[in-house]
């Protein structure tokens, strides 16, 4: 067994012929024959199996600042990821930066097995501070919808809502606004 504080599985998505799990490691693990570990740190993975749950593919996301996803969702030869960074980061040939609060941040990898987790693009989202992206979905053009989530200071200790579009690319469409009282942890779509 593994612990959670070890192992956390954060989502699931179905792909043609298998599935997609997005996981964050912080020790060792065993998936079929493969070990994985995450050294003294933690480190993201989003790991492919096929239709009989044999692991075929992985790619790991090494947190070299303060790295979360927290959704996962497969449209065309693509999987995305959104969540939120603070600090410096490495993905593929992205280098981002944030000194002060966590920024949202919306990823694109490749899903062809040959390529698999080969960053396509990377999006940033939001102007304040203390922001990350919470779910991801798709329309039948292609276009990608994400809920963004950032804290309001102010008396109520209010949350603010951001829902985006963006075309295949993830460049913005257009957004809108929702307010909330209390801290608001996750919105799905």
């Amino acid at each position: 067994l593994v612990s959670p504080d070890t192992f956390r599985i954060i989502d699931i998505s179905p792909k043609d012929n298998g599935l997609l799990v997005l996981a964050k490691l912080s020790g060792d693990l065993l998936v079929g024959s493969k070990e994985f570990s995450s050294g003294s740190g933690s480190t993201t993975f989003v790991f492919s199996f096929d239709e009989s749950l044999e692991l075929n593919n992985y790619v790991e996301f090494l947190d070299s600042g303060d790295l979360n996803f927290n959704a996962l969702s497969v449209s065309g030869n693509a999987f995305h990821l959104v969540g939120g960074y603070q600090g410096d980061i490495q993905l593929g040939t992205y280098t981002l930066s944030s000194t002060n609060e966590s920024k949202s941040l919306l990823v694109s990898c490749e899903l062809q097995e040959e390529i698999f987790g080969e960053v396509n693009w990377v999006e940033q989202f939001g102007t304040g501070d203390n922001t990350f992206l919470s779910d991801i979905t798709f329309d039948s053009e292609g276009n990608i919808y994400v809920s963004e989530i950032s804290a309001v200071e102010d008396s109520l200790n209010s949350s603010e809502i951001i829902l985006y579009k963006t075309d295949s690319n993830g460049s913005e469409i257009l957004q809108s606004s929702l307010f909330g009282t209390g801290r608001i942890k996750n919105v799905k779509l």
